[in-house]
């Protein structure tokens, strides 16, 4: 099983380690401090049953202490009954009964929330993006709590204006504004959208009034097919009501027409221009995929450097998709300014983590693949299998593929073509073209009745 990004397969498997010329940029780390800490609702000096890890999940310490300045890049644990106020960069969040990670990127202080529990997000000075399990949360002009509960995660508006993302699509991202005056709290399910939402109506009313935001929607609306039915031409034509705006996501979704459009209509050249457009307007979406672009030689003249600088830009506002592709980098050996190409698996690891402790299924797999073969750190089939099937409960096609693997080589589970066949017949239901392969070859040597 090769890993990681369908894309870059190919170059894998002919151990095509080349030169990149980006070394990792180090930004400035704060200090978390510790605020408060109550147990049963009582103050207390100190709680020796929270647990602090590391983002690569070693133990720092076991107990915290007010006043004590924890590292940033963290996770941390806190038990049922205590509840653990930390503050960073002007922002406040408390943590109770529930693990959250805690990651700064340069522009937002990253908070993860990785089981059941509650957060709550005090973010005056916009500091803080959230992620969980099917949604990211940016906080804006106020507060929200965030609780997740049985895989739900129900996100609740106490004052001004948040913005809720269902992630996961390939093309863009699916924004979903909660006004102040509307939708006190929506409810995310498996990173789909469960509760109350914005309706087509919603859409064409505020489009049809300039509204940005709602050009945006509508434009996707018809680009999806959501509600609407699908039709390029008017995709683009809210699409650029809205970046005449500079709405920058909107700029970006215009760079994917000319990528993803019809054949005539493709134009790398002018996809270029509308992502680096979107990019300077703030889209670390944009930013992620000029990264590509420069990666694979797409449209522009391939270099790693390049692709190294627009990743990490991205990364610092959070963009899962570029973090993991920043630690891809490293895995494949073009993360050094000095023409290393040797593999630097410490940084790749600690980049898969970031960007699957927001639920990336890219990074679970790529996790998944590093734990299997032992790359920077023991083999250990238990913990690859968890992350695969993490991955693989977001429908990561690679992640099935290698649930099949590890069912037909036996590792970490019984020998099982059943069930290796099971989760290849998924990887290939998705065009997985070598998850094909291997359902042929398993069926190939099964006797006949």
């Amino acid at each position: 099983m090769l890993p990681l990004k369908d894309a870059v397969r190919p170059l894998l498997a002919a151990g095509a380690f080349l030169t990149a010329g980006a070394a990792l940029a180090s930004a400035a780390t704060p200090v978390l401090t510790v605020e408060s800490i109550t147990r049963g609702g009582q103050p207390v000096t100190s709680a020796p049953d929270v647990t602090v890890r590391a983002l690569d999940g070693s133990l720092l310490r076991q107990g915290i202490r007010v006043n004590e300045l924890l590292p940033d890049d963290v996770s941390v644990t806190v038990p049922a009954d205590v509840r653990v106020l930390i503050g960073a960069g002007g922002g406040k969040l408390s943590i109770e009964n529930a693990t959250d990670a805690l990651h700064y990127t340069g522009k937002y202080e990253s908070i993860s929330m990785l089981g059941p529990g509650r957060t709550n997000v005090a973010d005056p000075t916009e500091q803080f993006r959230f992620f969980g399990p099917g949604f990211e949360l940016a906080v804006r002009d106020g507060g929200a709590t965030v609780v997740i509960a049985d895989r739900r995660a129900t996100v609740t508006r106490e004052r001004g204006t948040v913005t809720a993302a269902v992630l996961g699509s390939t093309a863009f991202v699916r924004r979903v504004d909660v006004l102040t005056s509307a939708h006190p709290s929506m409810t995310y399910t498996l990173g789909a959208e469960a509760g109350a939402a914005v309706t087509v109506d919603d859409d064409k009313a505020l489009a049809a009034n300039g509204d940005a935001n709602g050009e945006f929607n509508l434009g996707m609306r018809y680009y999806w097919g959501d509600g609407v039915t699908a039709d390029a031409v008017q995709t683009l034509r809210w699409l650029q009501a809205a970046a005449a705006q500079r709405f920058a996501e909107a700029e970006n979704g215009i760079g994917y027409a000319y990528v993803y459009g019809s054949t005539s209509a493709r134009d790398a050249a002018k996809a270029f221009q509308w992502f680096q457009l979107a990019a300077n307007d703030g889209s670390g979406a944009a930013e992620d995929t000029l990264g590509d672009m420069y990666n694979y030689g797409h449209g522009v003249v391939q270099s790693y450097s390049q692709a190294m600088h627009w990743y990490l830009l991205a990364s610092a506002q959070a963009d899962a998709d570029a973090e993991n592709d920043v630690g891809l980098l490293y895995f494949l050996g073009r993360g050094s300014a000095f023409g290393d190409t040797e593999p630097d698996y410490a940084r790749a690891l600690h980049w898969f983590w970031i960007a699957a402790a927001q639920g990336n299924g890219d990074a679970e797999n790529d996790l998944g693949y590093m734990y299997e073969h032992g790359d920077g750190l023991p083999t250990d089939y238990a913990l690859a299998l968890r992350w695969f099937r993490i991955a693989a409960a977001q429908r990561d096609r690679a992640a099935e593929e290698s649930l099949g693997l590890m069912y037909e080589r036996g590792r970490g589970v019984p020998q099982d073509n059943a069930q290796a066949l099971y989760w290849y017949r998924l990887a290939a239901a998705q065009g997985l073209a070598s998850a094909s392969a291997a359902i042929e070859r398993i069926e190939s040597s099964q006797p006949h009745p």
